[in-house]
């Protein structure tokens, strides 16, 4: 794994292949450290949209945060039990998989006594916060069922457990996720370079207005806006209606999330593509 060094200097690389100025690269890292990029698993739970802000071109910005991603992956390499009967609790949380149950897994849950410890910050593991909970079950301190991270409430999981994945919910079919890259399973538009408040507003057209889906994503692919501010202003003149809405509900705090736990496998009968050319 990477260090925190090495990433940022994978950055900075990245920017300057990108044809971004010194000045603006340096500005990046400001602005990357402002946010609270200052550690590797901070590096890891950025995502493009927070690196596009701090100043990193769109496409950019999509590099450098899979290769944070990437980074500070588990490594391939397989570890053995006699290596594994050597590592310290920090070490064995860099390379565990909750849904693999291997010598790392088992060691994790012979020093916890199977009890729950392990922390997860935006899906990901907190390594830091989950080897405090683990050491002191070590030291024979009763286990925790929630902790305190930064003033936020999070929950603890034994080890094999995970927090339920959430997921973006596809704008224009409620009830129905995104692919993880962003994409819609069914029309394959893709989704990711669209901000929330344009979903939240193709959201409300399609449930308020009942505004024909197809008749949506070709607006969307022939739209003359790069800016999602300026696509956002032309989107609410198309649809007047859904635009009260939204700032009705923005006002309340009631926009839709588009986020949410998929369910077990929708019957096809179910699905809003069944039975289309």
């Amino acid at each position: 794994m990477l260090s925190y060094d090495e990433l940022i200097s994978q950055a900075s690389e990245t920017l300057q292949k990108a044809g971004i100025a010194a000045k603006e690269q340096a500005d990046f890292l400001v602005s990357l450290k402002k946010i609270g990029g200052t550690t590797v698993e901070a590096l890891a739970s950025c995502s493009w949209e927070d690196l596009e802000q701090c100043g990193a071109p769109r496409l950019t910005a999509k590099q450098i945060s899979m290769q944070f991603r990437q980074k500070t992956a588990r490594p391939d390499v397989a570890l053995s039990p006699t290596r594994v009967s050597m590592m310290k609790p920090t070490a064995l949380l860099e390379c565990y998989d909750p849904s693999i149950d291997d010598a790392v897994a088992q060691a994790l849950n012979k020093k916890s006594g199977g009890k729950p410890f392990l922390v997860f910050r935006d899906g990901k593991i907190d390594v830091r916060e989950s080897t405090i909970q683990l050491e002191n079950l070590m030291a024979g301190l009763p286990s925790q069922p929630f902790v305190m991270v930064g003033s936020v409430p999070h929950q603890t999981y034994c080890v094999g457990q995970a927090p339920e994945r959430i997921f973006d919910e596809n704008p224009l079919m409620p009830g129905q996720p995104l692919r993880l890259n962003g994409t819609c399973p069914y029309t394959e538009f893709d989704w990711s370079g669209n901000s929330l408040e344009v979903r939240q507003m193709v959201r409300l057209a399609i449930t308020s207005m009942k505004t024909d889906k197809d008749a949506i994503i070709s607006i969307l692919l022939n739209t003359i806006y790069s800016d999602q501010g300026k696509l956002f202003a032309g989107l609410s003149k198309r649809w007047p209606k859904a635009a009260l809405q939204f700032m009705e509900l923005k006002q309340t705090g009631n926009l839709p999330s588009l986020k949410m736990v998929p369910k077990s496998r929708t019957h096809p009968s179910n699905d809003p593509f069944h039975g289309k050319a």
